[in-house]
């Protein structure tokens, strides 16, 4: 019975618009949070790293992030600590998980957690690379992105870290090779539609004008035949 019921009441599609919706604006503060910390990381930093949550709320130099001092330290955990501007990838597939619960459309779950996961590690570590010498406040490929390149670089030179970028691109895009072919075919299809409706354009114009020819033409020939009978 126990399990008639939950089965009943996770199947109600209520119930399931309410977590997508709940999951939605997870993703949105977590997002908005996050895009905060990027100017106001610096300042939050030293009271987010002494203070437990609690402790953080009730300073009288609150947190500047506008997610307050959970949006301060939950974003301090995407951005620094973990996948940095990576992260931002992980946010958009919980949300889209929360749409698609909104909408009631499945998604290759599986498939999609994979590249969400695959390209949120790739950017870090490309990023990692790009600002590995960088002054930036911002990490922007988070600690995991600068410590991968830090061990690469410290063992195999900046060369080994930038083939090894270059290997993790590869691998990013031959992950997304199939989708990729499908945007090209979908904007080749969409360009030729254009020309189409170009085309047909252009001979509808000139049909009109062949006609507005003829119309004039017609009535020069009936002003001329009536002079002519004049």
């Amino acid at each position: 019975k126990k399990q008639s019921i939950l089965t009943r009441f996770f199947s109600d599609r209520r119930v399931i618009n309410f977590l997508g919706v709940a999951i939605i604006l997870v993703a949105t503060f977590i997002a908005l949070a996050s895009i905060s910390h990027i100017s106001n990381g610096i300042k939050d930093q030293s009271i987010t790293i002494n203070n437990s949550i609690i402790e953080s709320s009730k300073l009288p130099q609150s947190t500047q992030n506008i997610g307050g001092a959970f949006g301060a330290y939950i974003s301090q955990l995407a951005l620094s600590q973990w996948l940095g501007i990576g992260s931002f990838i992980l946010i958009i597939y919980i949300g889209l998980i929360g749409v698609s619960l909104v909408i009631s459309k499945k998604i290759n779950f599986w498939p999609l957690t994979f590249k969400c996961l695959i390209s949120s590690i790739a950017l870090s570590i490309i990023l990692g690379l790009i600002t590995y010498s960088s002054s930036s406040p911002v990490i922007w490929g988070g600690r995991h992105g600068y410590y991968v390149n830090d061990f690469f670089i410290s063992t195999t030179g900046t060369l080994g870290a930038i083939l090894f970028n270059i290997l993790i691109l590869a691998l990013v895009v031959f992950i997304f090779l199939k989708d990729i072919y499908k945007m090209y075919l979908l904007y080749k299809k969409n360009i030729s539609h254009l020309k189409k409706l170009d085309n047909k354009i252009i001979n509808e114009n000139n049909t009109n004008d062949g006609y507005e020819d003829r119309i004039t033409q017609l009535s020069e020939d009936k002003i001329s035949r009536k002079s002519v009978k004049s």
